[in-house]
């Protein structure tokens, strides 16, 4: 397969192919305990990213990201247009435990895909309408991430020398500005640690195509 995305330690898997029996533009959601196929989706371009949790999943084409509820069934629950997407940037959250069970999607945003705008959409409210736009980069984004409970944001720019984290509770506040490094390169992996003790920092993992891995303690350092 070209894409998949498991959810978390179940047996549900969705993924797409680029083989004779498979395509680009279809994903196949399987059950690995039952070894049966939920269900197929064929979508009209192809599939660039694929992003579940326990109750959504968003698959992210070149001009939109659709989303479908999860449940006994897979249902389609809206679709969100965005400016050119090739590279399939996007983030689903976890259900916020910080802000009222909200369900947020990243995506690009604006008109013009060469910047780094992010718009940030309440899926829980079926994406009606941008909950948040934030100007995160002057360069295309490369990569989005939240944090588990959904509060913080981070943005890579497909020059993948500086990496972002805003709040996404409070508004479009620049939480940390993080210097990855002087050379351009694409950031391939971001992650948060899970959340911990209190009065101790969360840390922010970021992989890059140059084969390092840098690790930043975000301190709050007002």
């Amino acid at each position: 397969c070209s894409i998949a995305a498991m959810l978390y330690c179940t047996g549900f898997l969705a993924f797409t192919g680029t083989g004779e029996m498979s395509s680009p533009r279809q994903i196949t959601i399987y059950n690995s305990v039952t070894r049966a196929i939920i269900k197929t989706l064929s979508l009209p371009t192809t599939v660039l990213n694929i992003q579940l949790n326990r109750q959504y999943m968003a698959v992210v084409l070149e001009l939109k990201t659709m989303i479908y509820r999860i449940g006994e069934n897979v249902d389609l629950l809206c679709s969100i247009p965005t400016p050119s997407n090739p590279r399939g940037v996007a983030a689903l959250s976890l259900p916020s435990t910080t802000s009222n069970n909200k369900v947020l999607l990243a995506v690009p945003g604006g008109m013009n895909h060469s910047k780094g705008l992010i718009h940030v959409h309440d899926i829980s409210q079926k994406g009606e309408g941008s909950v948040l736009e934030i100007e995160a980069h002057r360069t295309p984004l490369g990569l989005l991430t939240w944090s588990p409970d959904g509060a913080m944001l981070a943005s890579a720019s497909v020059k993948g020398t500086v990496v972002r984290v805003f709040d996404a509770v409070q508004g479009t506040d620049k939480l940390f500005t993080l210097r990855r490094g002087t050379t351009p390169t694409r950031i391939t992996s971001m992650a948060f640690s899970n959340p911990s003790k209190r009065g101790v920092p969360p840390l922010l993992l970021v992989a890059s195509a140059r084969g390092s891995v840098h690790v930043f303690k975000l301190i709050d350092s007002s």
